[in-house]
């Protein structure tokens, strides 16, 4: 205790009296700190698994060559940490019927999409395509747009 060390040209009485009051204020403020340890938790906010009822995650859907990596990430990344919301971003990678023209060269099937469907299914995900194939107009990149350039204005 070298903080009392000052104590020492103190008349006994006093010092002894200190030394208890000191002592005393320690305890007093171990015993607030256990008790705010303690009773910390009842006023304390609520967790985020609680406060939030959507959990989302935004990505690109996969090309074809690595739809079984993105299946092992939704089953083994999104569902253990509770994700139940899924933006999947798919733009030129689906192979669309109406609009042939819209695909990339290497694009999802439906039933590759299938799959990713029912990943989510099973693991309580709900899954929001963002479709936005024109998405490029509004940057400089139009000679590399198949929509401007199959459908310009």
């Amino acid at each position: 205790m070298y903080w009392l060390s000052g104590l020492r040209s103190l008349p006994d009485e006093a010092c002894l009296s200190l030394i208890k009051v000191l002592k005393m204020n320690k305890l007093k403020c171990a015993l607030l700190f256990l008790l705010s340890l303690c009773c910390g938790q009842l006023f304390a906010q609520q967790t985020a698994d609680s406060t939030y009822q959507v959990r989302g995650f935004i990505i690109a859907a996969p090309k074809p060559s690595g739809l079984d990596d993105f299946v092992k990430f939704i089953n083994e990344e999104l569902a253990p940490r509770k994700v139940n919301t899924l933006v999947l971003r798919v733009d030129f990678n689906y192979q669309y019927k109406s609009h042939p023209e819209l695909r990339d060269s290497a694009a999802l099937s439906k039933g590759e999409v299938k799959k990713i469907l029912e990943a989510c299914k099973k693991n309580n995900i709900e899954v929001i395509p963002q479709l936005n194939p024109g998405q490029l107009k509004t940057t400089n990149c139009w000679r590399f747009t198949p929509t401007l350039t199959k459908h310009p204005g």
